[in-house]
């Protein structure tokens, strides 16, 4: 009986060492999840104040153009040419907006996998 007890009380302390390493586990898995998200918002971050001074760029060489223009064909081609910019910008801004935001997804889809993984 005495070794029984033994057996018992060897697998209650198994149990909180278990549930320990377990729960550890998924804290290293979102901190690592949390770092990636993070790191994706601070790149996506620079690359927008990046995007803003470029156009803060463009509109600038867009009033120096017009400011110096001579003719109104001069003027309507620097309109045109800031059209062509501006789309172009506005092209590449979507691209980055729709890659940070699909490593953000991957992100939350490797937490959510890690993690009921962990639980089989």
């Amino acid at each position: 009986m005495l070794e029984s007890n033994r057996q018992s009380a060897g697998s209650e302390d198994m149990f909180p060492r278990q549930l320990t390493e377990m729960g550890k586990s998924y804290v290293d898995a979102m901190m690592e999840v949390q770092a990636g998200v993070l790191n994706e918002l601070r790149q996506a971050n620079e690359e927008w104040i990046a995007s803003a001074q470029s156009r803060l760029a463009l509109v600038s060489d867009l009033c120096a153009k017009l400011m110096s223009a001579r003719s109104l064909p001069d003027a309507a081609m620097a309109c045109q040419e800031w059209t062509q910019q501006r789309t172009d910008l506005l092209a590449t801004d979507g691209r980055r907006a729709f890659i940070h935001g699909q490593n953000l997804l991957e992100a939350g889809t490797r937490l959510f996998s890690s993690a009921s993984s962990k639980d089989t």
